[in-house]
């Protein structure tokens, strides 16, 4: 090993999976796993949380089997669909999906120039989006939900958590009281937004 004069991690977050009540056979898997293509997804998708990953899971599934646009080009040059069913092809993927928020609004921390787009095409792809909702149980036949309206289920083949994450600090609680000078900077103290852990990092730097 080395002397190192001082021990910087900023090792990021990790997934936090909510004490949901649930039916061991339903298959439950994080946002993280969808976007790295390790999760296999079923038709019926629930996406639980609607905040800014839940949001862009949300959208990235909804995408999957839509036209690309080498695709539409080509029907387009060639007129294989009339124009109603290219927008079909374009809006309507291979999954029924929906999407639970327990807040009042979707992806809150969006930047709003974005936002407003993410927001759309999210709609545009036909995803059911039920906000100040509450996620009562997962079971065989689908996500129990409660909101205003009452009890309801949603029928899930797959359910994807996108409702948090939390401080990966493992490291910093093994090394400190063995290491001189260990900080932890980023999500790895308080899961926050980009800006916050860029000032972080230069906030120590400077510091040092």
């Amino acid at each position: 090993s080395k002397d190192f004069d001082r021990v910087v991690l900023a090792c990021g977050s990790k997934a936090s999976i909510p004490p949901i009540p649930r039916d061991p056979s339903v298959p439950v898997v994080h946002a993280w796993d969808v976007f790295d293509g390790k999760a296999e997804l079923g038709k019926n998708v629930v996406v639980v949380g609607g905040g800014d990953v839940g949001v862009e899971v949300a959208m990235y599934i909804g995408e999957i089997g839509t036209l690309t646009a080498d695709e539409l080009r080509f029907m387009m040059i060639y007129k294989t669909e009339p124009y109603e069913k290219l927008q079909q092809l374009l809006n309507h993927g291979v999954h029924n999906v929906a999407i639970v928020e327990m807040g009042k609004k979707f992806a809150p921390d969006i930047n709003p120039g974005s936002r407003w787009s993410i927001i759309a095409r999210t709609k545009q792809l036909g995803t059911k989006m039920l906000k100040e909702t509450k996620v009562l149980e997962i079971t065989k036949e689908g996500v129990v939900v409660e909101n205003a309206e009452g009890v309801q289920t949603l029928p899930a083949d797959t359910v994807v958590i996108a409702a948090g994450a939390k401080p990966n600090n493992d490291m910093y609680e093994q090394l400190v009281g063995k290491v001189k000078n260990v900080d932890c900077i980023g999500d790895a103290v308080k899961v926050a937004r980009i800006p916050d852990a860029v000032e972080s990092a230069y906030k120590l730097a400077a510091s040092i």
